[in-house]
């Protein structure tokens, strides 16, 4: 399950996205969640919506593809650095 958290304080949005271990996860196995919603005092409303399938919440690049941009990269500055050396 993955849990994604929505808050607003003082007028600024913050979003927190983390694994969730304990909670109510969403209906059936698709992106269907189960939110909360709460406001408290001084300009404070947050929302917590925990999902039941793995995408759900959290839309996140896979780290392959930072892997693969890092290793082009460093291929790069290899090359480069010997082009210049020669």
């Amino acid at each position: 399950m993955c849990r994604k958290i929505r808050q607003k304080v003082y007028g600024n949005w913050r979003f927190i996205r983390t694994c969730a271990f304990l909670g109510s996860p969403g209906e059936g196995t698709g992106n269907e969640n189960y939110c909360t919603m709460r406001t408290g005092t001084y300009n404070v409303f947050m929302e917590t919506c925990t999902c039941n399938s793995k995408d759900g919440c959290n839309g996140a690049v896979s780290l392959c593809v930072s892997y693969i941009v890092t290793f082009l990269t460093v291929l790069l500055v290899l090359k480069l650095k010997f082009l210049q050396a020669g």
